[in-house]
């Protein structure tokens, strides 16, 4: 489904135009603008945040994530680590900064990251 154009109604709530269907949305708009319905709509439009694992770009749905979500979606996107890897995001200076799994990073404000084995003494 995609975004349904809408127009304010004179009640003072969102009628859907399209298509000869009228339903109730939940946004009142004062022209006509694109508004997700649904929750598939608005995975859609949403726009992934992008990082970098090991100098490699990876694509993240959410602004805030957990270490082990990071690990999780650079596997899914083809990166040669494991879930056992270190991660560590990456300051500005260069420094690292050691994330666990269970760790909340906001991937807006950090976006390099580096995942190594548990043996990679390097």
């Amino acid at each position: 489904m995609l975004p349904t154009e809408t127009e304010a109604g004179s009640h003072g709530f969102s009628v859907n135009m399209l298509g000869g269907e009228t339903t109730i949305m939940e946004r009142i708009v004062d022209e006509k603008v694109a508004v997700p319905t649904s929750q598939e709509d608005k995975v859609l439009l949403a726009k992934p945040f992008e990082i970098s694992v090991n100098r490699k770009p990876v694509a993240i749905a959410e602004p805030i994530v957990t270490g082990l979500a990071i690990k999780e979606a650079s596997i899914q996107q083809g990166l040669p680590i494991e879930l056992s890897f270190q991660l560590a995001r990456v300051k500005t200076d260069g420094k690292q900064c050691i994330v666990g799994n269970a760790d909340k990073v906001d991937v807006r404000e950090f976006k390099t990251f580096v995942a190594t084995a548990d043996d990679d003494n390097s």
